[in-house]
């Protein structure tokens, strides 16, 4: 059996994979109500949520719409976890003498195992609040990504106590690296006088902070991640902060909408080390959207730009979304949503997602839930929109 010598890379690399695919390189939905069509969005957004979709759509809000949003995006990674609970379980520090060559063998084999699982990602938490009157918006957003890198020691494999290289001293350990971003964004729109296309530009300040936390995986009294995260957190971090710039154009054609939206059109900079420049790149993304009545709402969204890290594993992008939105009920006070996300190159599992929702005169209650087709990622988001 081979086995490989994991290199040594520092939890800031990690900031760069995220970086290079914002927003993020897996799911990221802003708001309940598209994160249940799946984040065809970009052409059907008509409430505060368009500051992120759309910011020519704010021309669509009559009065004043306020979205308030919160969720998590979770890897659940239960077969990389249930690595690495066998592993904490055969601590080797516990071992006495040569007898237990089969243990040294079933351990080495977890480590192999583990080793495949690197820079497996772990969502955090999120964030948003628009408030929006009529062809003005400000907003503020933010979300927390977590990597965990695992550091497999190959060396430390004797089952001879009296060696230098013996089992019992194993430095198998986890890097954890994240971030914390948050955005603040004023958006102007304008409409044409024939009404056919709307133009809106939104100006934010992005400050990011930066964590990075290292530890030996047989020192810790749980390798819950969750408890691992939180170590992340009440790290010292490094950050900075920087401008940024979207902007975007709708067609109205009938039923019809069409959406071009560009996001960091201001490609940022930030620089959270002594070493390490993280660049937030540009975005593209075309939305279509079929509206036939006041009931139904059919989109499709293709994100034109694809991202990869700095080692070159793909991350995000040229992603295909498809949505439908339907209001039920006799007053149409009961909103169905559903989607899919499909990666173009066949790379990522598809993503499926749905949500409800329940409107009143001037408040909706809004729920989503995303999930990949080989369960190793859910999202939950929860929102109120209120508009009058």
């Amino acid at each position: 059996m081979e086995y490989r010598k994991q290199i040594g890379r520092t939890g800031l690399i990690g900031f760069m994979v995220l970086l290079s695919a914002h927003p993020v390189g897996s799911y990221f939905s802003y708001g309940a109500r598209a994160g249940g069509m799946g984040n065809a969005f970009s052409a059907v957004a008509d409430d505060a949520s368009a500051v992120y979709w759309n910011p020519a759509s704010i021309v669509l809000i009559p009065g004043w719409s306020v979205t308030l949003d919160v969720g998590s995006d979770l890897v659940v990674a239960d077969k990389a976890q249930n690595v690495i609970e066998k592993i904490f379980d055969s601590d080797p520090r516990a071992w006495d003498g040569p007898e237990f060559g089969e243990d040294r063998d079933r351990l080495l084999d977890l480590l192999d195992k583990l080793d495949d699982y690197a820079w497996t990602h772990r969502g955090g938490d999120r964030f948003g609040l628009s408030v929006a009157y009529k062809k003005t918006a400000f907003s503020i957003m933010g979300y927390d990504i977590y990597y965990i890198q695992p550091e497999v020691d190959t060396l430390n494999i004797d089952l001879d106590p009296e060696s230098g290289t013996y089992i019992g001293n194993n430095a198998t350990s986890m890097q954890f690296g994240g971030f914390h971003v948050k955005e603040y964004g004023m958006t102007l729109s304008f409409l044409t006088e024939s009404k056919s296309v709307a133009m809106g530009v939104t100006g934010k300040f992005v400050d990011i902070d930066g964590y990075h936390w290292t530890g030996n995986i047989w020192d810790e009294p749980s390798i819950d991640p969750s408890n691992l995260l939180d170590r992340v957190e009440n790290t010292a971090s490094t950050g900075d902060s920087d401008w940024g710039m979207d902007a975007s154009f709708t067609f109205f054609l009938g039923h019809n909408r069409v959406a071009l939206v560009g996001r960091n059109l201001h490609s940022l900079e930030i620089r959270t080390g002594e070493d390490t420049t993280l660049k937030i790149k540009q975005e593209y993304r075309i939305g279509y959207a079929f509206i036939p009545n006041d009931r139904f709402t059919f989109a499709v969204d293709y994100e034109t730009n694809a991202s990869r890290d700095p080692l070159g594993n793909k991350l995000d992008g040229k992603d295909i979304a498809i949505g439908f939105e339907g209001k039920f009920g006799d007053k149409k006070n009961f909103v169905l949503r559903g989607g899919a996300v499909l990666d173009k190159g066949g790379d990522s599992p598809i993503l499926f997602t749905g949500g409800a929702s329940i409107l009143f005169e001037h408040l909706a209650i809004d729920f989503s839930y995303s999930r990949d087709q080989d369960g190793e990622s859910l999202g939950m988001w929860g929102g109120l929109r209120i508009s009058f």
